[in-house]
């Protein structure tokens, strides 16, 4: 909607996935796994390799900003020293050919609560702003708006203000 502009707000994280040395052993290669304390996440690129993704900072708003997706690209964030706190990550930043990437996911007013709008009486649901955390808040979002599709509203009554009809 026009409004969803002032609704979400970019926040912006890293990635760095090595391309060479720092390898998965194949049995650890179909799943992931997060280190909580320090807020990253780790996968298994398809050739064995290491994705780290995390980081949650906001920057500038601009659009040239958000759409650069620079690696530290803001508020004196250093990516290098954010993936080093394991051990894991370590060794894929000192990884002379890890690959190393800006990202920016969307948060909405709720934190890490999505943004749940429907259109046209659940013809079209839009969910967003799930922030760093919307790969998990999508699992719920994911039925909620299955709901919101079928019936018009949420199945359970503890839900049904978690969206708007717009």
């Amino acid at each position: 909607s026009s409004a969803s502009g002032v609704q979400i707000l970019p926040v912006f994280g890293s990635a760095v996935v090595s391309e060479g040395g720092v390898w998965l052993d194949r049995k650890h290669r179909a799943i992931g796994v997060t280190f909580e304390e320090e807020k990253q996440y780790v996968r298994a690129t398809q050739n064995g390799g290491v994705a780290i993704g995390g980081g949650m900072y906001f920057g500038d708003v601009l659009d040239e900003k958000v759409r650069a997706l620079q690696y530290d690209s803001g508020g004196g964030f250093d990516g290098d020293d954010f993936f080093s706190h394991t051990e894991l990550g370590r060794q894929v930043v000192n990884d002379p050919d890890t690959l190393r990437l800006g990202g920016v996911r969307p948060l909405g007013p709720f934190g890490y609560f999505p943004t749940l709008k429907s259109y046209w009486n659940g013809r079209v649901v839009l969910n967003t702003g799930g922030g760093v955390n919307g790969y998990v808040s999508s699992w719920k979002a994911g039925e909620l708006a299955a709901d919101i599709a079928l019936h018009s509203t949420t199945k359970d009554e503890r839900w049904k203000f978690a969206f708007t009809d717009v």
